[in-house]
């Protein structure tokens, strides 16, 4: 992401939409699940809520964190063995980048956590 672009024609980072990417995530040929970033204890509230209602897509997502100028999207992702762990976590990231369009300064992390 290294050419600039005026400031109106990029969505702002705190716009982007993580039910959206995840879902987007999810159809990525090769991904088989999608897992819960990082523990961190600012997560226990929506780890306990996701266990309670059933609901683990409110907490299995990519999570979007904006510090600064900086927005960092991970996704801890399960991939199938049919199709190379790395490729698949390259289209991923390609996917991603793709979604939030152009962004400076937002880093992009696929974790492999599962190879099935």
């Amino acid at each position: 992401m290294s050419t600039e672009t005026p400031a109106s024609d990029h969505q702002p980072a705190s716009l982007l939409n993580p039910n959206v990417l995840t879902a987007t995530v999810r159809d990525v040929d090769g991904v088989t699940d999608l897992f819960a970033p990082a523990s961190a204890i600012t997560q226990v509230p929506h780890l306990v809520s996701a266990i309670a209602t059933g609901q683990d897509e409110r907490y299995n997502r990519v999570d979007i964190a904006t510090r600064g100028v900086t927005t960092d999207i991970t996704a801890r992702i399960g991939v199938g063995s049919r199709i190379p762990a790395p490729d698949t976590a390259r289209r991923v990231a390609d996917t991603i980048l793709d979604s939030i369009g152009d962004h400076p300064d937002t880093i992009i992390t696929v974790q492999i956590s599962r190879i099935a």
